[in-house]
């Protein structure tokens, strides 16, 4: 659980930054597309931590399936914005480890 509420906060804290950001005109209606698919996957992962917390295993695994399935799309979107790090997959190493 501490996992999901930690990166609900993080996800917070970068859409807050986010929103502080002004875009150029032409690049707006993708900028408000990519934060309102941010607020989404919070959503999601708000759901994941709802089902741990209710010990809800099948309900937790289903949010984090949703999350990261919207993440080819996160990715698009800020790619198309002009971010390069944002909404980035992690990459693992062979031990695992992010």
């Amino acid at each position: 659980m501490r996992f999901a509420e930690s990166l609900i906060t993080i996800f917070e804290d970068e859409i807050a930054q986010l929103e502080a950001l002004e875009p150029t005109d032409d690049a707006r209606a993708t900028f408000e597309r990519y934060l309102a698919a941010r607020q989404e996957a919070i959503g999601l992962l708000e759901e994941g931590l709802r089902a741990a917390r209710e010990n809800d295993a099948e309900g937790y695994a289903d949010a984090q399936a949703d999350v990261a399935a919207g993440q080819v799309e996160r990715a698009e979107l800020a790619r198309q914005v002009g971010f390069s790090e944002c909404s980035r997959p992690f990459a693992r190493d062979a031990g695992g480890a992010p």
